[in-house]
């Protein structure tokens, strides 16, 4: 995926900008302003919001290594169901507005005739 791309899909705010990088010390320092429990239970919530199964599964492998406390897995997970139920509104909403309008194919994930949606 072009930087472009990965910009359109993540947000501008999102994708790392590559001219920023610092040197190692600061990479690092940046890098423990979290810990690994934090950082995986992160993960976990963020792999359940976006129903990535195989991350859920490493995600939670890693923080269990971590002794990370099993209530506390449980939140990150209820979090992800949060972010999810939003997301589900607003796709819902979103196919609402879609429903009402004149669709064009350009740009969409299957515009190739031959291929098939999303796959």
């Amino acid at each position: 995926m072009s930087r472009e791309a990965s910009r359109e899909v993540a947000g501008p705010d999102v994708v790392a900008d590559e001219r920023s990088s610092s040197t190692y010390e600061q990479e690092n320092e940046r890098s423990n302003l979290i810990d690994e429990r934090i950082k995986e239970l992160i993960a976990i919530g963020v792999s359940v919001g976006t129903h990535c199964q195989p991350c859920l599964t490493v995600h939670l492998g890693k923080a269990r290594e971590l002794k990370v406390d099993e209530n506390e897995i449980k939140v990150a997970i209820e979090v992800g169901y949060m972010v999810e139920k939003g997301t589900l509104t607003a796709m819902r909403k979103h196919v609402g507005l879609v429903l009402n309008q004149p669709q064009s194919n350009s740009g969409a994930c299957c515009s190739d005739s031959n291929s098939k949606c999303c796959g």
